[in-house]
């Protein structure tokens, strides 16, 4: 700062017009055109649900199609070609996920640009290979005495029949 606006600041504090105070506005507040008025609460707000869509959406899809693959799902070349594919979409960087959510999502289906909605379902695809990868290698450490004990455990529910 010049010395002329260190006098300025200095007659501003000596005349009671300039103080520090802790501006809660900041964390309260919206956008605005007027920057002592902006604040972050719809980032904080859009951040919430991005993540609360991400994660609603990503944890069931991701459990269930691990739990599929390493379960159910017959071992063939289709399985294969799923496999090979997830782990090429765990090597993606998160900017070509971006590119594709801006192709697919808003120019395709023509959801709007500023809704929460369409980094929830790009994070989401970011994810999925992630968690399907790591649900998958938790499946394979289950040890085959407790995998083979759990069919054969108490039911609690029987089928009465007539």
């Amino acid at each position: 700062m010049s010395g002329k606006q260190v006098e300025w600041v200095d007659h501003l504090r000596q005349t009671g017009k300039l103080k520090k105070r802790f501006n809660t506005r900041f964390f309260t507040s919206g956008d605005s055109r007027e920057p002592e008025l902006a604040g972050i609460w719809g980032a904080i707000v859009g951040s919430f649900l991005t993540l609360a869509l991400t994660l609603a959406l990503s944890f069931p899809i991701g459990g269930a199609t691990a739990v599929y693959l390493e379960e159910f799902s017959p071992k063939n070349r289709w399985t294969d070609l799923i496999e090979v594919n997830i782990n090429n979409l765990a090597a993606v960087p998160s900017i070509v996920f971006g590119l594709i959510g801006l192709a697919v999502f808003l120019n395709f289906f023509g959801l709007p640009r500023s809704a929460p909605l369409v980094g929830g379902l790009v994070l989401t695809l970011m994810t999925l290979p992630t968690i399907i990868i790591a649900s998958r290698a938790s499946l394979q450490s289950v040890p085959p005495s407790i995998r083979e004990a759990g069919p054969h455990a108490p039911c609690t529910f029987q089928l009465i029949r007539n």
